[in-house]
């Protein structure tokens, strides 16, 4: 339960993180500071507790994280 938890908080997180960004060095610390998040919810996840929700929130960052890295690129 506790990871849900986490994660949840994580996911929240990430969303929160909404502004826009223009400048490359920029881009890329956000990039990172998202990828260092989601290898922490990743690496609070016991695979032996984690419930489907779970391992949905995480695929939903990856994608979210995904869909940055091409806005990124566009612009």
């Amino acid at each position: 339960m506790r990871e849900s938890v986490t994660i949840t908080a994580c996911v929240k997180g990430a969303i929160a993180m909404g502004n826009a960004i223009h400048d490359n060095d920029s881009q890329v610390l956000y990039l990172k500071q998202r990828l260092n998040m989601f290898l922490e919810v990743l690496e609070s996840v016991d695979p032996e507790s984690a419930e489907l929700e779970d391992i949905d929130r995480m695929i939903q960052m990856v994608d979210d994280l995904e869909l940055k890295v091409q806005q990124f690129k566009k612009s």
